[in-house]
């Protein structure tokens, strides 16, 4: 595992430009980045569980297959959710605009949560980051494979210096690569004088 002598431990997940973090207490990590093929098509869909929780205190699961790029989300009766029949507000469950399930207050359901379950189908990365207390973050990374990179306390991923900065958390991290690109173009232009 890696950073097992360290106070903490940084995932660092990049992908198609965008970059997620990870951070944990309890290094050492570790990861996963498989690829996730199936052969039936070119859709992306993800397995989403959707908890339900009764008035009575039991609990009900209805599972929901999901294109991992729509923007999945539960609105309260307090975040406005949706007037049904008799007026009573609604837990709802969206993917982006469509509405994928709709449970009336008081009711059907007192709360209603969703959470990724696991498994998506089509073509795609299934990244997974544990420490020493198990897994702490698993996500499907559609289309081309994310580049994972484990960084000990306050350090710099590797290819990156660090250099002081103002802001928090006091240091940044600069690309070796893309600053030794920058003086080659510098160099050039002053060449080319």
């Amino acid at each position: 595992m890696a950073c097992d002598d360290s106070s903490k431990a940084t995932a660092i997940i990049k992908h198609k430009g965008k970059e997620t973090k990870i951070e944990s207490k309890y290094p050492g990590m570790t990861y996963t980045n498989e690829s996730s093929l199936d052969a039936q098509g070119e859709d992306i869909v993800c397995e989403y569980k959707l908890t339900n929780y009764l008035p009575d205190g039991s609990s009900g699961i209805e599972i929901f297959r999901i294109n991992p790029n729509k923007n999945i989300y539960v609105k309260t009766p307090q975040d406005g959710g949706v007037t049904g029949s008799g007026n009573y507000p609604a837990f709802v469950l969206y993917a982006d605009d469509a509405v994928i399930s709709a449970k009336y207050y008081p009711d059907q359901v007192v709360n209603m949560t969703v959470a990724f379950n696991g498994s998506c189908l089509g073509n795609g990365y299934l990244v997974e980051v544990f420490d020493k207390t198990g897994r702490i973050f698993k996500k499907f990374f559609p289309g081309e494979q994310p580049e994972v990179t484990i960084v000990c306390d306050d350090e710099c991923p590797p290819g990156h210096i660090k250099c002081k900065h103002n802001g928090y958390p006091g240091y940044c991290c600069v690309s070796c690569k893309s600053t030794a690109e920058k003086i080659n173009n510098l160099a050039n232009k002053v060449k080319g004088k």
